[in-house]
């Protein structure tokens, strides 16, 4: 129970895509990239509490304070937290990108009959069509949660050196039998090894 009692202290301390041009080859290495936080908005991700880190070819976001709570005293505002983050993925001239795949990643601390939900949304800045996931969780359970969303079809970004990208994602907590129990629902890091990861496909541009 030292992760409820960690993520209890931390609440009460502050209590798809429109396609790009571009040839159907996939390299057998891809290009490297970067990845920049631009912005971070929204009541689950307060500043300083977010970090964006990349790799060879994916991206996470880990968060320490995105914590959606209810019941056991609980502002009836923290039933709901969300974040948007503006970021900026730099690619090599000639080539483009798309996000295939994405793994989310948290802790849900449900009571009978309690509920939670985990929304999230990714686009282009400038471009129509925003890709969304929804996944719920049922109480009463008590562990960590991974949903992972695999694109049925890629979307490939502008081709051009510099790409925005802008990741919506929300977490909700509705109570159960029990108004006093503390239901959380958290996408978070308390556990290093938690965190959402954006797998990155590429193809050269024509």
């Amino acid at each position: 129970m030292l992760k409820l009692a960690a993520l209890g202290a931390a609440l009460l301390s502050s209590l798809a895509f429109a396609p790009a041009a571009a040839s159907a080859a996939t390299p057998a290495q891809p290009p490297s990239f970067t990845i920049r936080l631009l912005t971070a908005a929204g009541s689950g991700c307060p500043g300083g509490s977010i970090a964006v880190s990349g790799s060879r070819s994916e991206f996470t976001v880990t968060y320490d304070q995105y914590i959606a709570a209810t019941g056991a005293g609980t502002s009836p505002l923290n039933f709901r937290k969300n974040c948007q983050l503006d970021t900026r993925v730099g690619i090599p001239a000639g080539w483009t990108f798309g996000v295939s795949e994405v793994d989310y990643r948290g802790y849900a601390h449900l009571g009978r009959g309690a509920r939670g939900t985990v929304g999230a949304s990714y686009y282009f800045a400038g471009l129509p069509g925003t890709a969304r996931q929804f996944h719920r969780l049922r109480g009463a359970t008590d562990r960590d949660y991974e949903f992972n969303d695999v694109a049925n079809v890629v979307t490939w970004a502008p081709c051009r050196t510099a790409v925005g990208l802008n990741i919506n994602t929300e977490l909700r907590a509705y109570a159960g039998f029990d108004d006093s129990y503390l239901n959380l629902l958290t996408m978070d890091s308390t556990d290093v090894s938690l965190g959402t990861i954006y797998h990155l496909s590429f193809k050269r541009c024509r």
